[in-house]
């Protein structure tokens, strides 16, 4: 995971002629065919990624545009996250592996958001739209818009440090979370995750207990947080309400993305079966930079393979989340917060996430959904597997006690004295 989110051999370029990623995952690879921790999980939402991973090979396959580097890089690094995928879900086996899986993710997250901090401290950023906007340490995603979209999908997952580490240590690491986050999406000066910023927010008053205190800490600290931003950051956000106050390409930048959404329903008209191919989105259109929709590119590079495969996934997930919200019910008051329960909200905030972004963002192949994926189909195993042990363990003890009522008020079991 650090090596996915942190990228060191984009970071520091002597790294990369070692190939280190490759090394530690076929040795990851090897440790795993050899652990015999291979516990396969039939589950409707595996089946889906796997159908979706194979749509990208028959939409590639069949693309004109086959041979191109682009479709090539993409089709291989994602046939590398799926075989991540597979090892993630068939070797975590107790809900102990899992808590540590995603208290290493947050953490990885943290250190990648406080090394571009630190970066953009010593006066590493791009100018982009009248700005000086913060980018991420990395170069894959480590555009401003692609950088803050990171720390969005993973700012969802932040309640769960609160459940694995409870108490006051717990609640420190979590505001410090928020708030480096917060930092480094105001810096990029991404209006799309500010919008993302104001779901989450909006997500979180639902579903914290104290609602009238969240609300009156976010009215207090949004202005806070707005007055300390550059003016010239002021202004780029000010864009999403009054397009005049800020230059010509900030209003060209937002069209763009209704124009992403066009363009792949265009490509989709021209190969409604497969699409121009994954990966094929600037060869097929012409246009000079990425979709920047995820609906349209979904649309526009798979066609109808990856419009069913594509919906089917987001709909297991959401019937996923939902079902452990049932196997999980609300813990009595006093008690720590159910763990996977609380692991299926924030899921389910990421999902929102992903979709309201997706409208500004071409994130249909980030290893994101394929992770969030793998964590929700887990939890979904173990908290069916802990309903079941409770539920034989209560008629256990009905059973006792009905032999203990037998034994008391049978008649012919007592005896007066």
């Amino acid at each position: 995971m650090w090596l996915f989110i942190h990228r060191p051999f984009e970071v520091w370029p002597v790294l990369a002629t070692i190939r280190l990623e490759r090394l530690y995952m076929i040795s990851t690879i090897l440790a795993w065919l050899g652990s015999g921790r291979f516990r396969w999980k039939s589950s409707g939402l595996v089946y889906a990624y796997i159908s979706f991973a194979f749509g990208v090979i028959v939409c590639w396959i069949f693309s004109s545009w086959f041979s191109s580097v682009s479709s090539q890089i993409l089709v291989e690094d994602y046939m590398k996250i799926i075989i991540f995928f597979i090892i993630l879900v068939t070797a975590i086996q107790s809900e102990r592996e899992l808590r540590h899986i995603l208290l290493g993710f947050l953490g990885i997250n943290a250190l990648y958001m406080l090394h571009s901090f630190r970066e953009y401290l010593c006066g590493r950023h791009t100018y982009r739209m009248g700005i000086a906007r913060m980018i991420g340490v990395d170069t894959s995603l480590g555009d401003p818009n692609s950088f803050a979209a990171s720390v969005l999908y993973s700012l969802a997952f932040v309640t769960l440090i609160g459940v694995i580490i409870p108490g006051r240590k717990g609640r420190v690491l979590m505001f410090g979370y928020v708030g480096i986050s917060v930092t480094c999406v105001f810096l990029t000066g991404s209006r799309s995750a500010l919008v993302g910023l104001i779901v989450w927010a909006t997500l979180m008053s639902l579903n914290v207990k104290r609602k009238l205190r969240w609300i009156v800490l976010m009215a207090l600290l949004g202005p806070l947080c707005w007055s300390l931003l550059p003016p010239d950051h002021q202004i780029r956000f000010y864009t999403l309400i009054d397009p005049s106050v800020g230059p010509a390409s900030a209003q060209e930048s937002a069209e763009s993305r209704a124009e992403g959404f066009h363009l792949g329903q265009k490509l989709f008209a021209e190969s409604p079966l497969t699409g121009c191919g994954p990966g094929a989105w600037i060869p097929a259109t012409g246009s000079p930079v990425e979709s920047h929709n995820l609906y349209g590119q979904v649309m526009g590079e798979m066609g109808l393979i990856g419009v069913v495969t594509f919906s089917a996934i987001v709909f297991l997930m959401v019937s996923y989340v939902l079902s452990i919200r049932s196997l999980r019910p609300h813990p009595v008051p006093g008690t720590n917060p159910d763990f996977l329960r609380a692991l299926a909200v924030a899921i389910g905030h990421a999902l929102i996430l992903l979709l309201v972004l997706g409208w500004a963002g071409h994130n249909l192949f980030r290893f994101t959904w394929l992770w969030y994926g793998a964590f929700l189909i887990l939890a979904r195993d173990l908290a069916r597997k802990q309903s079941e042990i409770e539920v034989s363990h209560e008629g256990d003890s009905h059973n006792e006690w009905d032999a203990v009522d037998r034994e008391q008020f049978d008649p012919k079991f007592w005896v007066p004295r």
